[in-house]
């Protein structure tokens, strides 16, 4: 907070009590607008990162809506070529076993690697996407407190050339 020095003209005029009246004046303002200005910002920045989670959170629902449609797919495909094997398996039931067994072990393990390597796909964008959120909320962060000091040093000049006008004369 700075420090007004009432000049001796205006003190003598105003008298001890006046002068001191008049600092409180200006500190108590000055205050006050820093408060508003503070309250303010954090406010428009809340709604701004709330309005970002929420967008986050429809495309990640919407991702997961997708990936679940996909996969009912592939299982409803896969359930398809079981029920075809199976017809055949019962002509030649024991030598066709253990090859639809094999078969079936393969073809499992391919589409839980391909499961895995999707899922694995899926969080890694979702950290991209998640850290860059980070950068742009900081980078957001940044402009507003470099725009906050800009306004205070305006309203400290200002205050000044109030107080130079108000001395001169």
């Amino acid at each position: 907070m700075p420090v007004i020095a009432v000049e001796k003209p205006l003190r003598e005029k105003l008298g001890d009590e006046g002068a001191k009246a008049l600092v409180r004046l200006l500190n108590d303002s000055n205050e006050e607008q820093k408060t508003d200005i503070i309250k303010f910002v954090g406010e428009k920045f809340e709604r701004r990162l709330t309005e970002e989670i929420k967008s986050l959170e429809v495309r990640l629902v919407e991702k997961l809506a997708n990936l679940e449609v996909r996969l009912s797919e592939k299982i409803d495909r896969g359930d398809k070529a079981l029920s075809e094997k199976i017809g055949r398996v019962d002509k030649t039931l024991s030598d066709k076993i253990d090859r639809v067994d094999k078969t079936l072990s393969d073809k499992i393990d391919g589409v839980d690697k391909t499961l895995s390597e999707k899922i694995d796909r899926v969080e890694i964008k979702l950290s991209e996407k998640i850290s860059n959120l980070d950068v742009k909320i900081s980078s957001v962060k940044s402009e507003l407190i470099k725009w906050m000091f800009i306004f205070w040093i305006g309203q400290v000049g200002m205050m000044l050339g109030i107080l130079f006008a108000f001395f001169k004369r």
